[in-house]
């Protein structure tokens, strides 16, 4: 496991950016294949140290995160590792305010990480035996929000993988989404939005009453297959990329998922930039159509609620952590459901 230290000596004590095969792309486009490292994510090398000793099946995993150029750091942030995938996306609208959604975001996921920490621990102390146990992802939610007192707000996304089973449980406040593919086949799966109206997500904030994951929180229970293919991204990805455009750089690059990654990133970040022109024009081998004639996702879901945006995308924060499904060894014949009873384990 390789662990780079963050640039930014503020946030490098408590910031790192895991996996070996993790990215971090912060400068679109002339230096966007370079590793600049100013964005805060948070996990560390201990991350899921239990389950993975004990999984049969985990994730191989790659994260690129491109923060909006305007931005010093965006307002996205997001983890990866075998077992946890992650992505939290600040609402820009505090900005009016002079608050940095950016912040939240980045303490949610940091909290988070924590929150699956402390369960991995009470599993050590647990004397069932069951020691390989998926954390429910609602509940981790819940409490990494309910410790937070930032202004501020975020979107949030969670893919929670069973190392017994294969099953990936899942939470989603807000727009970000998540997607199963399966190579080979024409099978795939993209969860939906959670939005109060047209841009305008579901989100989390330090008013627990009004917006506690309990509450607001779509949960899934997905069973995966050895080299299924999970993409989980925030809305700068789905606003400016087709889930057919997706589905098709997750075929060619199966075996490659920083690569896969990377593309998707990339045509992500050209959809949206909205002034180059008519046209295609190829970027690095990836086709895209960009310019002010490209009818992007964001421009058709604008067109269906009645609001018009302008033909083009939406240039946003874009992250994009892609994980392919891998099995270890032979998995467990018992089929382990996390259930609001588990709650207790948490610490």
């Amino acid at each position: 496991w390789r662990v780079t230290l963050l640039r930014d000596r503020k946030m490098a004590a408590a910031v790192l950016a895991l996996s070996g095969r993790s990215s971090v792309f912060t400068r679109p486009l002339s230096s966007f294949f370079r590793a600049n490292g100013r964005f805060g994510i948070v996990p560390r090398a201990s991350f899921s140290t239990l389950l993975r000793k004990e999984s049969s099946y985990r994730f191989d995993s790659s994260r690129v995160v491109v923060p909006h150029r305007n931005k010093k750091r965006g307002e996205d942030a997001s983890f990866n590792s075998d077992l946890y995938l992650g992505v939290a996306d600040g609402v820009g609208g505090w900005i009016l305010e002079g608050v940095d959604s950016g912040e939240y975001s980045r303490l949610l996921m940091h909290k988070i990480c924590n929150e699956t920490r402390e369960y991995e621990k009470a599993l050590l102390r647990d004397e069932s035996g069951e020691r390989a146990r998926c954390p429910d992802p609602v509940m981790a939610m819940t409490r990494a929000a309910r410790h937070i007192d930032l202004l501020g707000s975020s979107t949030c996304l969670l893919c929670f993988l069973d190392p017994n089973t294969g099953i990936l449980n899942t939470a989603n406040v807000g727009d970000s989404a998540w997607m199963a593919f399966r190579p080979g086949t024409s099978l795939g799966y993209r969860s939906k939005e959670q939005t109060f109206a047209f841009n305008a997500p579901y989100q989390l904030d330090r008013n627990q009453r009004v917006s506690s994951p309990l509450r607001l929180a779509q949960r899934s229970k997905t069973r995966l297959e050895e080299g299924d293919m999970v993409v989980v991204a925030s809305d700068g990805l789905w606003d400016n990329v087709f889930d057919k455009d997706i589905m098709r750089v997750l075929q060619k690059e199966q075996d490659d998922v920083h690569a896969a990654a990377t593309e998707l990133a990339t045509m992500a970040v050209n959809n949206g930039r909205n002034k180059y022109g008519n046209g295609l024009r190829r970027f690095r081998h990836v086709v895209v159509a960009y310019g002010r004639t490209y009818a992007s996702p964001f421009f058709r879901h604008a067109l269906q609620q009645r609001t018009f945006v302008g033909l083009g995308g939406k240039e946003d924060d874009v992250t994009v952590v892609v994980g392919r499904l891998t099995r270890t060894s032979e998995p467990s014949n018992e089929v382990i459901d996390i259930d609001e009873s588990e709650a207790e384990l948490r610490i």
